[in-house]
């Protein structure tokens, strides 16, 4: 069984990441990456290519190492690996368009703060309209969920009326997390609960009055609205 990369090799060269993004999320380890540290010493032979690079003139001088043979494997995947895929995901697009994503600093290396928008489902009060939140995903992600809060103003059973936030305890995605849930999963359930009996039809705030919150230390960074 192949152990992980640690963190800790990313950290050592940040600039990487942000070529990483640009091939198609496909992990490279650069040649001084791996003097640097050298993968026998994780029990990762560098003769093993996990994946498959897209740059053929340098492909001799990496390793490739993606998220998704990992999973395959049986491994944890690492924080940076997992949120590389959610980013490559929320860009291409989820399902009908009614559920979006994305990062909103793209120089954030530890890619924390991120926007999502929810349209408001057919038959609903809520139909027609376009909902904000902010998505914080700290350091121990996603081993604890992100902090969710809607920057648009809702009535909803499970948010917060004065903050926005999304209350763990009356969101059971939240409440009961798991480690392979993503960002997506919590929009899309999100969007489900507008649909539930007891939100479908409840009054909202008047469309367009966005409510200026203040937000709690450390919660949301706010940034540009991608």
């Amino acid at each position: 069984m192949f152990r992980l990369l640690p963190q800790e090799l990313l950290r050592k060269a940040p600039s990487l990441h942000r070529p990483l993004v640009s091939h198609n999320r496909s992990l490279f380890l650069g040649r001084d990456l791996l003097h640097a540290y050298d993968l026998t010493h994780v029990g990762l032979p560098t003769s093993c290519n996990l994946g498959t690079g897209t740059d053929r003139s340098h492909r001799k001088q990496y390793e490739t190492v993606s998220a998704f043979p990992l999973v395959l494997l049986g491994c944890r995947v690492p924080r940076n690996f997992r949120l590389l895929e959610e980013l490559e995901r929320g860009e291409k697009g989820i399902g009908d368009g009614t559920v979006s994503y994305g990062m909103d600093d793209a120089d954030d290396i530890y890619m924390r703060s991120w926007t999502g928008t929810i349209i408001g489902p057919q038959n609903t009060v809520h139909e027609g309209r376009i909902y904000q939140l902010k998505l914080f995903c700290d350091h121990d992600y996603p081993d604890k969920p992100p902090s969710v809060r809607f920057q648009t103003r809702i009535n909803m059973t499970c948010v917060n009326h004065e903050t926005g936030v999304v209350e763990p305890v009356l969101f059971p995605m939240l409440a009961n997390w798991k480690r392979e849930y993503t960002m997506e999963d919590i929009l899309t359930n999100l969007k489900k609960e507008m649909m539930s009996p007891h939100n479908r039809k409840l009054m909202q705030p008047p469309e367009g009055n966005e409510e200026q919150r203040l937000e709690a230390k450390g919660l949301v960074f706010r940034c540009s609205i991608l």
